[in-house]
């Protein structure tokens, strides 16, 4: 009778654990600890890398959106004809004008319930300190169309949104929480937004995301005789609708687009050269990220099937090293049924320990993807969970693997037991289609591994080229942070300069700080696209161009390192009263002036006036002001003190630590004004970077898949190889008896393994290739089937599992002749 494995705990004597130490098979598992711990291991690496990401997709991806019938929303959105066709076509959306929601409230059809739905800013006074929030300005429609009750209070009605009715706020829960301490008697409660005081009227559930990213903190109803739903030009509403019962959401999207057709027609000021699409909302709010998604669930997918693969050639090898044993067993009278019973109960508990190993892994995996590699803003972040579906489909389909191989070699056994028992003792296989098999499985992980190293290294070659494009700003030492400037005291935008002129000269005098620049936008993170006419130039009505417009100060340009290409910057006597000037970029430059000098030419800039003439006096380097992934759009500079705006970003500029600034910079501008509210305080490099997050997320994942694959594939061949040399030990033996040397015995083994690498790695460029298609769109500055990355990862896990082989490769030339030909 065999002796029970030397343990480190004797755990025969618990009864409770007796049951299952009486178990053949997992003592039988126990006697070869190696095999055991590796099968459980590798499984349950697969099981958590494929579970964390298919956890994450189903919580962004494929769970419905947190409202009632969602499939049932659709957002509307418009697109400029001509931008179409431009590299960055992506940024080139935009959503509809106040009077075009208006227009299209009044005629389309398909929808039950339509609102709207923009962002601002707003000062939240009277409380603890001064605070900057973003507020939605939102239609009468808009709670009841997204049907989520509040959690506190109620939502607005038609009376509310009339132009008379008292003025009322609804809070997000965060901001309740936040600011006012998850009071339960907040209900007509008033706050202070913009200087303005505000009935609290409801609280909205911690589960409600406001539909276009979640970024709002209140919202404010927008009446029907609201200016902004008169405003023609800005398209800052985000159009949402929830279709008619029995209305398909293609029938929607085409009355949608046939009735813009029509509006540009009838109003081509305002909507001729704009067509509008309507698309569900939960593939609007993923749209930039969807490739991405698709991309990792393809590698999870493959690393899934890599760890399959290493469980089954586990599985197999352990078979078929027992075939005497088996052969013997059945020449004692064990049934087909009864070994393959006891395969089954080794796979058992191979995946018993093997998941639940996976799952620890899993949701430590998920909590880190939430906490710390997804980024804050991106979509339904806060959603993502263990997803029991996910856990279970991946851990039936690794059980299944480990059931089903551990028998797979019962079926090639002899019938003649006899015949077994010789082929087992000279040391034959005694099942070569179970050999076949396993060899299969090595050139199938190996292909994958190769797939998966070849898209690391794209993703990783993507990620460098971007690091390199030049954004056309230095963005060190510069500190930024939003202003928005709602003071009572101004009761006219002419005010405006002189207010700022002050807030800019207190945190000028700061010492260590050189520069205080101003823009009317937030570098790097959002613009204002607005209408232009070039003076002499006859375009027909609503198919003006358009460019991004910033007003800023004379010390913008500086605070950047942006110097005049030609002409002049803005200038400190650029003020209210003299002439009106702007600057354009050379992207602007190239694109309409092709064959002459744009400075000293003319622009008409409807958005503030169709009588405003507006001289262009100098030319900039482009700015990538959505980073370095997109191309620089066309962009005009005015200057501030002409054309203020309540909204600022500050730019400080010092050869100083500029974290170190921002309790200096805050006081400074609450010496001007106490209730003044600073927000959003971050390094410029912060903001510049923040649009290689998700290449920086993508890059990571496909790494860690890569480093999974390599490691799994490298076991993989490590183990075929290895179980080659025990199988023909006494092949071995002779061959080295009869004189052959040991170089000829390690080319040999060696070689027999580089026959497996080469053919898969062929067949993994070929994965790599198709895998890459689906990175469309996340790829930057690199081929997607580029030769490097794509060579790149065969020649490396080629490297890696060569080594794998070459270890049971030169263990068969220390092989001693006598004691080989003596094994069985």
């Amino acid at each position: 009778m065999a002796l029970a494995p030397r343990v480190w705990f004797d755990f025969s004597e618990a009864p409770l654990c007796a049951p299952f130490l009486m178990s053949r098979s997992l003592r039988s598992l126990l006697k070869s600890p190696l095999f055991f711990a590796s099968a459980v291991a590798t499984l349950a690496v697969g099981i958590g890398a494929s579970t964390t990401v298919f956890s994450v997709l189903h919580s962004i991806v494929l769970r419905p959106l947190g409202y009632p019938e969602a499939a049932d929303l659709m957002l509307v959105r418009s697109w400029k004809k001509s931008a179409e066709t431009a590299a960055s076509s992506e940024y080139n959306s935009s959503l509809l004008s106040g009077a075009e929601f208006t227009e299209f409230t009044r005629s389309v059809k398909s929808f039950s319930k339509v609102a709207a739905m923009r962002y601002d800013y707003a000062n939240l006074t009277k409380v603890d300190a001064p605070t900057q929030i973003s507020i939605g300005p939102a239609t009468e429609e808009f709670f009841s169309l997204l049907a989520v009750p509040p959690r506190l209070g109620r939502t607005w009605n038609a009376e509310d949104c009339q132009a008379d009715a008292p003025k009322i706020v609804v809070l997000s829960h965060a901001l309740w929480k936040t600011k006012f301490g998850s009071d339960a008697q907040i209900i007509g409660r008033s706050i202070t937004l913009n200087d303005t005081p505000r009935t609290v009227i409801g609280v909205m559930p911690a589960t409600f995301k406001d539909p276009l990213g979640d970024f709002a903190a209140a919202w404010i109803p927008v009446g029907p005789d609201s200016p902004l739903l008169a405003d023609r030009t800005i398209r800052w509403f985000a159009t949402i609708g929830r279709l008619q019962p029995g209305v398909t959401r293609k029938a929607a999207a085409d009355e949608v687009a046939a009735f813009a057709e029509q509006l540009g027609k009838a109003q081509p000021d305002m909507t001729g050269d704009w067509r509008w699409e309507a698309l569900p909302l939960g593939n609007f709010l993923l749209e930039r990220s969807s490739g991405g998604f698709v991309a990792t669930t393809a590698a999870s997918l493959a690393l899934l099937l890599i760890t399959c693969s290493n469980v089954a050639g586990l599985m197999i090898a352990r078979a078929q090293q027992r075939r005497r044993e088996t052969s013997v067993r059945s020449a004692l009278g064990a049934s087909f049924r009864d070994l393959v019973r006891e395969a089954l109960a080794e796979g058992g508990w191979i995946s018993l320990f093997g998941g639940l190993l996976g799952a620890t892994l899993a949701f430590w995996g998920v909590e880190l993807t939430r906490s710390g590699l997804l980024p804050s803003w991106f979509p339904r972040t806060d959603e993502v969970a263990l997803r029991p579906l996910a856990l279970g489909f991946v851990m039936v389909v690794s059980a299944l693997t480990a059931l089903a191989c551990g028998f797979i070699p019962l079926l090639y056994r002899k019938e003649n037991v006899s015949q077994d028992l010789r082929a087992a003792g000279s040391g034959q296989s005694a099942a070569p289609g179970a050999s076949r098999l396993r060899r299969a499985l090595v050139v199938a992980e190996i292909a994958l591994a190769v797939a998966l190293l070849s898209v690391a290294g794209l993703a990783m070659r993507s990620f460098i080229a971007l690091r390199a494009v030049p954004l056309g700003a230095q963005t060190d030492h510069v500190l930024a942070l939003t202003l928005n400037v709602r003071d009572p005291r101004l009761t006219e935008i002419a005010q405006y300069p002189a207010y700022y002129a002050s807030l800019l000269e207190k945190v000028r005098a700061l010492p260590g700080v050189s520069q205080v620049g101003i823009t009317s936008t937030t570098p790097f993170m959002w613009g204002i696209q607005l209408p232009f006419v070039i003076e002499g130039q006859a375009i027909e009505r609503g198919k003006e161009p358009n460019a991004f417009m910033d007003a800023v100060n004379a010390d913008y340009f500086s605070a950047l390192g942006v110097k005049a290409r030609a002409g002049r910057l803005i200038e400190p006597t650029d003020i209210t009263g003299a002439a009106a000037v702007c600057v354009v970029s050379d992207t602007f430059a190239r694109a309409h002036f092709p064959t002459g000098n744009a400075i000293g030419q003319h622009l008409r800039l409807l958005a503030w006036g169709s009588e405003t003439m507006t001289e262009i006096v100098g030319i900039t380097p482009d700015v990538r002001r959505y980073g370095a992934q997109a191309a620089a759009p066309s962009q005009v500079y005015v200057p501030f003190q002409q054309k203020p705006w309540n909204f600022s970003t500050l730019l400080v500029r010092s050869q100083q630590p500029v974290e170190t600034l921002q309790n200096a910079v805050q006081k400074a501008i609450w010496s001007v004004n106490p209730n003044q509210p600073v927000n959003d305080v971050r390094t410029l490099e912060m903001l510049a970077n923040s649009w290689m997050e998700m290449p920086r997320v993508w890059l990571r994942l496909f790494a860690t898949f890569g480093v999974m694959a390599v490691f799994l594939a490298g076991v993989g061949i490590y183990g075929l190889m290895a179980f080659v040399v025990t199988q023909r030990t006494r092949e071995f033996g002779i061959r080295l008896a009869l004189g052959a040397e040991k170089r000829q015995i390690f080319s040999h083994v060696l070689r027999e393994g580089a026959v497996l690498v080469v053919i898969g790695a062929i067949a993994g460029v070929g994965a790599a290739v198709a895998i890459a298609n689906l990175l469309r769109g996340l790829v930057y500055g690199v081929a997607l089937h580029d030769p490097a990355s794509l060579l790149g990862g065969a020649a490396l896990l080629a490297v890696v599992a060569l080594v794998a082989a070459a270890v049971p490769a030169r263990r068969a030339t220390r092989l001693d002749p006598i004691l080989a030909l003596r094994a069985e």
